[in-house]
């Protein structure tokens, strides 16, 4: 009889907090890539949200589909980030510098289409109900439902990521995913919620103070400039910690 894999959530929990820890200390190699993806996401998201101020009448109309756009720019500026902190943990590969050339590599396609699957089409999905069943309970449990589900296939594929950034995709690797987290889900979930958890408190923290020192500074109307700018640069670390898993969380069962 098989014995059941034990993921420890606690060590689990602290290495990925210690090894994040390291990797920013280190710092310069990953800068460019870091700083591309800030860049990218508050461009993209301040000129959607000037958009939607524009022409945005309701909250559920075919305009809020456009939030696609910055989104997808977000998703491949983070590929790059998150594929070399992989290979950084995994192959202790050190990162290129020259972050525009990893748009054109196979390994960061792969993984921004990935993560375009699992971010964003469960999202277009929930829209696309509300849009043409208005806002209501059923609505909202479908919707509830598409979300659930994605979620779990998610954890299901979620070693396909690491598998990615230093392979690249096919069928086995797969199906290797889905039949290596078949009886840890719960640690794999538990793990994911505690680091969740954390980074939005003190991310919610963050916000909070500097948002209060900034409408003392800057009056009300620098208050959303200031939060898309905290945000944006809060971003880079949630790539960093869920990178830092994934590679753990691969390296601890394919040891």
């Amino acid at each position: 009889m098989e014995t059941p894999i034990k993921i420890p959530i606690t060590e689990a929990y602290l290495t990925t907090f210690r090894h994040s820890l390291d990797l920013i200390k280190i710092g310069k190699p990953f800068v460019p890539a870091a700083l591309l993806l800030f860049i990218t996401s508050f461009l993209a998201r301040g000129l959607w949200l000037f958009f939607a101020e524009q022409f945005i009448t309701s909250s559920y109309s075919f305009f809020n589909f456009t939030i696609i756009f910055p989104s997808i720019l977000i998703i491949f500026a983070a590929a790059p980030l998150a594929v070399a902190i992989h290979r950084w943990i995994l192959l202790s590969e050190q990162p290129d510098l020259n972050v525009f050339k990893s748009f054109f590599q196979k390994n960061e396609k792969e993984y921004a289409l990935l993560m375009l699957v699992f971010i964003l089409i469960p999202d277009l999905i929930s829209k696309f109900i509300f849009f043409l069943f208005g806002t209501n309970l059923t609505s909202g449990l479908f919707s509830l439902i598409i979300y659930i589900g994605f979620f779990y296939i998610g954890l299901r594929i979620c070693l396909l990521f690491p598998i990615i950034a230093i392979d690249s995709f096919s069928r086995e690797k797969l199906t290797y995913s889905f039949i290596q987290t078949k009886n840890i889900i719960v640690p794999i979930f538990v793990t994911c919620f505690l680091l969740g958890i954390t980074f939005i408190i003190v991310m919610a923290g963050t916000v909070g103070i500097l948002t209060f020192i900034g409408s003392l500074t800057f009056g009300l109307p620098g208050i959303d400039i200031l939060s898309l700018f905290i945000s944006s640069a809060f971003l880079p670390f949630i790539v960093i910690i869920s990178s830092v898993y994934l590679s753990l969380l691969y390296q601890f069962l394919h040891d």
